[in-house]
């Protein structure tokens, strides 16, 4: 066994200092007035507003020193001495009165060497009640007003009975508010006042003065501009005023007067508005006026103009191809006159009417075409530049017309619908076979329904149903498209293949004569030899068709002799390769070894087993290259073959493995039996001086099941970065030993100091 030595790094570790100490001693906390804790290395103390002390024990294995982290907490909290040496000390913490009125703490930091330890304390506030401010002044519109409490009592406010008609405390009353918010109504008095908001606690009373002016003349209107519909209509305008006020009209305004049956509110006023017949829109501004205070506010009315108005008795007027007479009863608030266009000739007015005519008479001529025909006749005035039509329109002499002539049918099918308008015999014609007419109409029908077969072919298809008539023949053109192209696998839905070959049928659904073929391929990983990786015997593929939409494909896959999954897939497409798709299958390996694949022995000589699927020992054919391991036997047990091994004892001191590789005598690729046997042994020694030692970071093959010795008859598992103290500084050796490894890769300590050896004799 070939044996390997890697030194990679050499150190020296130092001598490890005695680790410093500063804690508050466990049960010493004396609280006096103080609720007091001690949590976490730390102590807090919470003191009421009076003034007391309260102690603890502190140890510390060296100097310490102790300060306020703010040093404006010494006006009130003092400490009974601030440094230390050696030993337990205690430690007094005192605080005077706190006539604040709110809390107030300190931190206190004690520290030895690095390490640190706090005391935190905090003082309760004095109670106490105060406003922010004791006076408010308010206009004649109140508004809100806002009262900010200074507390650390509970409190009460109330307003003053004289003054709670007009102050109101906004929500409900919570003793714990803050600040409290208060809604001055307006005064609509001339006169000033005064009210009182009162906030008392058990801590005192404090007296909150408001004071709100008088109102000034005032005239407010709920609106100051109406715009009205020519149609006229009624105004409400209310007014606000806390003086007299009269309504004050325009001469020149006679279209708007006040509804005398409605004038009996002095602060609400109803304005009438007559129509306005003209085309001009026209305004007024009315004032609301109180001489006696020289006040007014005004409202402008604003009315539309009136609109030009044209009502004909009917929009549309039919006529057959004889012609005939016309009337149309025109009603207008203006003078209008009727127009024929000159394209609409065989339109005729039959006389001219004056702008004060409503009825207008006009002659059809026949219609000698074989088209229907369609005018119009324009009702206009020019000055106003406004125009109405009506539409005439008139029937062909006998014929027959079709109304749509083009259908695009889904290729699914379904059904349409050709209308016809005639007024002469007719019959029809419906090419080709795929185009069916649902039910036989009479001479004289109008509607016919058609139903259009699914197309399944391959190609998009166009038919025809012809209409014949005495005036010739129309046709109607249908277009289909065909149904899309598709193919997918239907079975089997297992795409896993049997290790030991087989025959793969595979159900294709497709659309119908749209099958083409399909494509198998292997894969070929990890350099495999390609008769290896053959999955499918390509050449031995079939199709069945088994419906015009379902093909069978049969296609043999060989044994997989490799040691892994091989994979591989079909490509398959439609008739006109529009459509393709992939369907990938696995295949896993056969299976050789059926118990652990592995085993590790101790340093003495042994047996061990493994066992392969079979009862054939002419199956397999074995091979190690291992000198140490030797087959001892083959045995048929349940059902399965089981060999016997037997291993020499390993004299050398790194453990020792090796492969024993199962081989298929009919082909394919080894299962592996992996066989670990420990050694003797093989140690690191490093040679430290101090109290505190670290053991050795070794590195290699199984390193976490070696053992720590420290020395002095104690011993641990390894893990990294173990350190362990002893009872008294001197020199001690830490040994690193493991029987499993081949090698130790490296020794290495992470620090260094005089009188530090490493002893790498027994390190293979």
């Amino acid at each position: 066994m070939k044996r390997r030595f890697l030194i990679l790094f050499m150190a020296m570790l130092s001598l490890v200092c005695c680790k410093p100490e500063l804690d508050f001693v466990d049960g010493s906390l004396r609280a006096g007035r103080a609720e007091a804790m001690m949590s976490s290395g730390n102590v807090s103390l919470n003191f009421p507003s009076e003034s007391g002390s309260a102690s603890v024990d502190l140890k510390a294995s060296g100097a310490w020193t102790a300060s306020f982290v703010n040093d404006r907490a010494k006006d009130w909290c003092s400490l009974s001495t601030s440094e230390g040496q050696r030993g337990t000390a205690t430690i007094t913490v005192s605080v005077k009165d706190n006539t604040d009125y709110d809390d107030r703490s300190a931190s206190i930091s004690f520290v030895c060497g690095d390490l640190r330890r706090t005391i935190n304390v905090t003082q309760k506030q004095k109670d106490a009640i105060l406003v922010t401010g004791n006076r408010f002044d308010l206009g004649p519109n109140g508004g809100s007003i806002t009262v900010e409490v200074k507390a650390n009592v509970a409190f009460e406010a109330t307003v003053s009975e004289g003054a709670k008609s007009w102050i109101t405390q906004k929500g409900t009353k919570a003793l714990s508010t803050k600040v409290l918010t208060f809604e001055v109504a307006a005064n609509d008095g001339m006169q000033k006042r005064e009210g009182e908001i009162t906030i008392s606690s058990t801590a005192g009373t404090e007296v909150v003065k408001v004071y709100q002016e008088g109102s000034q003349p005032t005239i407010v209107l709920s609106q100051n501009q109406y715009e009205i519909a020519a149609e006229g209509g009624q105004i409400r305008v209310d007014v606000q005023s806390n003086v007299d006020v009269a309504l004050e009209i325009p001469s020149d305004c006679d279209w708007v007067w006040e509804t005398s049956t409605k004038a009996m509110s002095t602060s609400t006023f109803y304005l009438t508005v007559d129509e306005n017949e003209s085309f001009v829109e026209r305004s007024c501004r009315i004032k609301f006026r109180a001489a006696a205070w020289g006040i007014a506010e005004e409202v402008t009315v604003r009315q539309k103009a009136g609109e030009p108005q044209v009502i004909i008795g009917t929009g549309v007027y039919e006529f057959e191809a004889e012609g005939g007479d016309l009337s149309i009863d025109v009603q207008s608030n203006f003078g209008i006159t009727a127009v024929v266009p000159d394209t609409c000739a065989w339109i005729r007015a039959v006389k001219t009417k004056a702008l004060t005519t409503k009825t207008f008479h006009f002659e059809i001529e026949p219609n000698d075409s074989e088209d229907e025909r369609q005018g119009v006749i324009l009702f206009t005035n020019e000055s106003l530049g406004i125009t109405e039509q009506v539409i005439v329109r008139q029937r062909e002499r006998n014929g027959v017309f079709v109304t749509e002539r083009d259908f695009d049918i889904p290729a699914e099918g379904g059904t349409f619908e050709v209308k016809i308008r005639y007024n002469a015999e007719y019959s029809l014609y419906v090419e080709p076979g795929w185009v069916h007419e649902l039910e036989t109409k009479a001479m004289m029908t109008d509607v016919h329904r058609f139903a259009v077969d699914t197309n399944d072919s391959l190609y998009p298809r166009e038919g025809f149903v012809y209409v014949f008539h005495a005036g010739g023949t129309d046709t109607v053109f249908v277009r289909q498209p065909n149904l899309p192209h598709f193919i997918k696998i239907v079975s089997p839905e297992s795409r896993e293949l049997s290790c030991e070959g087989g025959t793969l049928e595979v159900l294709f659904e497709h659309d119908p004569n749209g099958f083409r073929d399909v494509q198998v391929y292997f894969d070929n990983l990890n350099s495999a030899m390609v008769g290896d990786n053959y999955v499918f015997a390509v050449v031995a593929r079939s199709f069945k068709r088994m419906d015009s939409r379902h093909t069978l494909a049969t296609c043999p896959y060989t044994r997989n002799g490799l040691r892994r999954e091989r994979k591989a897939f079909m490509v398959y497409s439609n008739y006109d390769r529009s459509t393709c798709d992939t369907a990938w299958f696995t295949q896993p390996p056969v299976t050789i070894l059926t118990s652990d694949t592995e085993v590790t022995l101790p340093q003495a000589a042994g047996t061990f087993s493994f066992r392969v699927a079979g009862t054939d020992p002419g199956q397999y054919r074995l091979e190690t290259p291992a000198w140490w391991l030797e087959q001892t036997g083959v045995s048929t047990k349940n059902g399965e073959l089981e060999y016997r091994w037997k291993a020499t004892e390993n004299t050398y001191r790194a453990m020792r493995e090796e492969d024993i590789k199962i081989y298929r005598t009919d082909g394919g690729w080894p299962d592996v039996f992996h066989v670990r046997q420990e050694g003797s042994g093989l140690s690191v020694s490093v040679t430290y001086t101090g109290s505190r030692v670290t053991a050795p970071a070794v590195h290699g093959r199984y390193w976490n099941e070696s053992v720590i010795y420290w020395g002095d008859g104690s011993s641990r598992n390894y893990v990294e970065n173990a350190s362990h103290t002893y009872s008294s500084s001197g020199t001690h050796t830490v040994t690193v030993t493991t029987q499993r490894m081949q090698y130790i890769d490296w020794a290495e300590v992470s620090s260094f100091q005089n009188g530090m050896k490493i002893d790498f004799s027994k390190m293979h």
